[in-house]
Order: C-alpha cells, then sequence, then structure tokens
C-alpha cells in the first residue's frame, strides 16, 4: 500500500500538468471540468500522504522519502490554485454569451 501511495503523490502533479498543459487551449467546458479533477486530485493525493504516513513503522528515523513527497504535494497545490486563476477570463463572458443567445434562439423557435 505504501508503495502504491508514494507513486500517487508522485505521479499526479505530473499528470494534473499535463493536463492542464492541454488545457490552455480547450474550451471552457472542458477546462472547468478539468479544475472539478484537479481538486479531486488535491484531495486524492493528501489521503494517499495519510496512508503513506500511516504505514511506516514508528521505527523509521531518516524519512528521505519526505525530499519527493513534499515538493509534489506543493506543485500540486500550486497546479491546482493557478489553474484556477486562468479559467476565470474573458472566454467565460463568451461562453456566457452563447448561453444566452442559445436560450433566445431557443424562445423564439417555441414561439
Amino acid at each position: 500500500m505504501s508503495d502504491i501511495s508514494f507513486y500517487v503523490i508522485l505521479f499526479t502533479p505530473l499528470l494534473s500538468f499535463v493536463l492542464t498543459s492541454f488545457g490552455e487551449s480547450m474550451s471552457f467546458k472542458y477546462r472547468h471540468m478539468l479544475q472539478k479533477i484537479l481538486y479531486l486530485s488535491l484531495v486524492f493525493i493528501c489521503f494517499a500522504w495519510y496512508a503513506l504516513e500511516k504505514s511506516i513503522p514508528n521505527s523509521t528515523d531518516i524519512r528521505v522519502d519526505l525530499f519527493l513527497i513534499i515538493p509534489c504535494i506543493i506543485v500540486q497545490f500550486f497546479i491546482v490554485f493557478n489553474n484556477r486563476i486562468q479559467i476565470r477570463d474573458d472566454k467565460i463572458v463568451d461562453y456566457m454569451r452563447v448561453l444566452e443567445l442559445e436560450k433566445m434562439h431557443l424562445k423564439n423557435n417555441n414561439d
């Protein structure tokens, strides 16, 4: 269990970085879905760290793995909250206009 948790913690920021780098050119709907996934990944990485800490025996003195785990968690926090800021741009206004036009179009078709 500790090996799985360790690799989850290491590879989650890498996967998040890849997804957010593709998210820059994607639609608002994709980026909104990606933001939800990133928040869940943050919770997931914290649970993985908790599981890893519980699986390590108390007799362990030297924790070399913390030199990898703590930077990975910090990077994940940065990716999640940096992406949250980038999702709020002018494309939201464009998306809202499209929704309003669709509502108007549907209303006109029903009349």
